[in-house]
């Protein structure tokens, strides 16, 4: 979870900071950075941030005949974070991971596509039938020394 302060902290460590998009140098004509944000923070050459929001809408856009999509964070050693997409399909479907990376590999920018897709038979819910991304990062950051 990407925060304004840790946006200010990057700010001030001399980190550019880019959020949807846009080079960001003043936190406070940023209203959206004063809330936390759901966003895969990663550590090349500049600072940047894939917001899941962004991968989402092409995953289960309907050539993939993915009927749901949830888009995390996970640790990642050389980078930070890297994107890792879960997946479940349409009944219709059998896309492969592979499928669903070459479908993706001409429609977003190489730093927002998932490394990794898995493909689940159903996305855990919470109780209101929200997709639980918490549930699905757990076993990535149980280890990480970190959460999210």
């Amino acid at each position: 979870m990407l925060t304004g302060a840790d946006c200010r902290a990057s700010l001030q460590d001399g980190r550019r900071v880019y959020f949807q998009g846009r080079l960001i140098t003043d936190l406070a004509a940023e209203p959206a950075l004063a809330t936390p944000l759901e966003a895969i923070a990663g550590n090349y050459d500049k600072y940047y941030s894939a917001a899941p929001g962004a991968v989402n809408p092409v995953l289960t856009a309907p050539r993939p005949r993915v009927l749901e999509a949830a888009v995390i964070g996970v640790p990642d050693e050389e980078w930070g974070e890297r994107v890792h997409a879960f997946v479940s399909l349409t009944g219709e479907s059998a896309a492969a991971p592979a499928q669903l990376q070459e479908f993706l590999a001409g429609r977003l920018a190489s730093v927002k596509r998932p490394r990794t897709i898995e493909v689940l038979a159903e996305l855990p819910k919470n109780s209101v039938g929200k997709i639980a991304k918490a549930q699905l990062r757990e076993p990535f950051w149980r280890d990480a020394g970190r959460l999210v």
